[in-house]
């Protein structure tokens, strides 16, 4: 998703589409946008998939991570964890570790949606009905499981 949205921005003068982050919290209205257009085009992609794959009158249950409507995400923790991870990141640029172009080639692949996107987007693919759809709030009761499940989630790779 990432390397899709920044192929939508052209360099300017050499400057990187999303310099200094590695998500889209705290970035330009452009960048975060893009996003959810990049995250908009790749959910009807795999709903339309998965419409071939169901069988008729089957049922498909969706987990996403989401914000509640009326929370932007980058004001969730989650994305408060993803800029101080960029900010230690930019600071091993100043020491030498890194260069400052390998971090701005580096975003991190998630859009967070919310539920009110997430209904717009079932209903214009028009393949299914929603017969329920309810938030699950949980609290990550401490930063050893935030870590984990942010392992978990990236692969390792960061």
């Amino acid at each position: 998703m990432a390397k899709a949205v920044s192929e939508s921005f052209p360099m300017n003068g050499g400057e990187a589409w999303n310099k200094g982050r590695i998500s889209y919290a705290n970035a330009p209205d452009e960048v975060i946008e893009a996003y959810a257009a990049q995250f908009a085009k790749d959910m009807n992609s795999f709903l339309k998939a998965r419409a071939e794959e169901l069988v008729p009158g089957g049922l498909m249950a969706l987990l996403l991570i989401a914000s509640p409507d009326k929370i932007h995400s980058p004001k969730l923790v989650l994305f408060r964890l993803f800029d101080l991870m960029g900010s230690c990141l930019m600071d091993m640029a100043k020491s030498g570790i890194l260069s400052e172009e390998e971090i701005d080639s580096f975003n991190l692949p998630l859009y967070c949606t919310t539920g009110k996107e997430m209904e717009g987007l079932i209903e214009r693919n028009g393949s299914y009905t929603i017969e329920k759809m309810e938030p699950f709030l949980q609290m990550v009761p401490n930063a050893e499981t935030c870590s984990k499940h942010f392992r978990a989630w990236h692969g390792g790779g960061f």
